[in-house]
């Protein structure tokens, strides 16, 4: 099994913990704004309220334009910030350019493997990245539709991106944003049990041991720096036939044509798991066109309009929640 080299380079992880350290700044500016917003609106609503009531609704406003604010600081960061904006961004796409600093890259192109490919369990193909799940439906008690997991995990290998003007390495895990395939038939069933015949699996106990493979995931797509990585689990206790269950893949496969976005790094010439840019973490692939990224990933800037509207919706919130609060709660006349 293929593990992450984690501290392999000693730039890229300098990198992350000043990325880390920015954000922490801003995280401990936002507390700061809290607590200041709220006072002064328990100050000055304060004394009309019921005793209850105070200091409640100077923290639920508080919260809610402290975030107005953290939108609003947002849109001012992440769409005048120069190489990294927006509209910096859509440019080096359309025209096939790189950053010249670390920052998000956005492209089109066909995937290629460097190296060994590799096989995805089900369907045989040869891919870069695949995700898998072999798993069972059944009825909790309120009759709903559960899927239950019994053998599941996913493999990363580096690639590169061909695009009409230059070949972009991608070191990183890619999180699939295509939806998972069905297989089934004669055919699929074989490979799967031929996959469970020849892998170690990790166990995972219920609820809890799911939930610990979520985070593992997560950890691979955000931090492994080489893009090698794969992990396969199953649940204890219920070893099954593949036959008896459904079979779901997802595959990054050789010769796509597919589009990318995630940090580049300068130093390594990469597209990485992260950047000490804030706020770049993680590569995202559809083999879908560019619009599909630009609608699903969280990384890149949304559009102005979307944000004013965003914060101000925020704000009138804010107020409303003030409003409100003291028609409901204050003392009368």
């Amino acid at each position: 099994m293929v593990s992450s080299s984690g501290a392999r380079n000693g730039g890229g992880t300098r990198s992350n913990r000043t990325g880390w350290a920015r954000q922490s700044v801003g995280c401990l500016g936002l507390v700061i704004a809290f607590l200041a917003i709220a006072r002064e609106i328990d100050r000055w609503a304060g004394p009309s309220l019921v005793p209850g009531a105070r200091p409640w609704l100077g923290a639920v406003a508080g919260g809610v334009f402290t975030l107005a604010i953290a939108v609003f600081w947002g849109l001012v960061s992440r769409h005048t910030r120069g190489r990294n904006s927006r509209a910096a961004i859509l440019r080096r796409a359309a025209t096939g350019t790189l950053p010249d600093t670390d920052g998000l890259v956005l492209a089109s192109g066909t995937v290629g493997a460097i190296g060994a490919p590799l096989q995805a369990p089900l369907s045989g193909v040869a891919c870069v990245a695949y995700v898998y799940r072999m798993y069972y439906e059944t009825l909790d008690r309120k009759r709903c539709v559960v899927e239950v997991p019994v053998y599941w995990g996913f493999a990363g290998r580096a690639f590169v991106m061909e695009t009409p003007t230059t070949a972009l390495p991608v070191m990183a895990v890619p999180q699939l944003a295509d939806a998972a395939i069905r297989r089934e038939g004669r055919q699929h069933v074989d490979r799967a049990r031929a996959w469970v015949d020849a892998t170690r699996f990790e166990e995972a106990q219920g609820m809890l041991g799911a939930v610990g493979t979520a985070f593992a995931t997560v950890n691979a797509l955000f931090s492994d720096e080489d893009g090698a990585h794969r992990r396969d689990w199953m649940r204890v206790g219920e070893p099954r036939d593949p036959s008896t269950l459904l079979l779901e893949e997802t595959v990054l496969a050789v010769g796509a044509k597919a589009s990318i976005v995630g940090p580049w790094s300068v130093a390594r010439h990469a597209v990485v798991a992260s950047s000490q840019a804030p706020g770049m973490l993680g590569v995202t692939v559809t083999t879908g066109p560019v619009e599909t990224l630009l609608r699903a990933d969280s990384q890149l800037p949304a559009s102005v309009t979307r944000v004013l509207v965003h914060g101000l919706v925020l704000v009138a919130v804010g107020i409303g929640i003030v409003w409100g609060g003291m028609a409901i709660f204050g003392r009368g006349p």
